[in-house]
C-alpha cells in the first residue's frame, strides 16, 4: 500500500496496448487443466491378485528341464495336474 492508500498500478509504460487505467493489471497465468488432462501412470498389476500358473511357472519350467514329469512337479508343488501344465505353457509364452 501507498501512503496515501491507493492500491499500486503498474505505470503507464508497463500496461499494456489498451487497457485502462482503472483496471487492475493481472499476471498472465497457466490455463486451468481439468482432472482429465492430468497424465498419471498407475500399476494395475497386483502381485498378490496374480494367478497362480503366473506365480509358478518359473519353477515349472526349471523343474521340467530337471527331467520331472508334471504329475510329480504338480505334487511337489502342491498344485493339480492340470495347473502345472498351465504353468509350463504360459512360461514358454513369456520366454519367447
Amino acid at each position: 500500500m501507498t501512503p496515501n492508500n491507493e492500491r499500486w498500478r503498474r505505470p503507464r509504460s508497463l500496461q499494456p496496448v489498451g487497457a485502462t487505467i482503472g483496471k487492475s493489471w493481472r499476471a498472465p497465468s497457466e490455463r486451468i487443466r481439468t482432472a482429465s488432462e492430468i497424465p498419471i501412470e498407475v500399476n494395475l498389476q497386483d502381485e498378490a491378485t496374480a494367478p497362480i500358473y503366473v506365480k509358478i511357472s518359473v519353477k515349472v519350467l526349471h523343474l521340467r528341464r530337471l527331467g520331472m514329469s508334471y504329475t510329480s512337479i504338480a505334487g511337489h508343488l502342491g498344485v493339480n495336474l492340470w495347473m502345472a501344465k498351465k504353468a509350463a505353457r504360459w512360461g514358454n509364452i513369456q520366454k519367447a
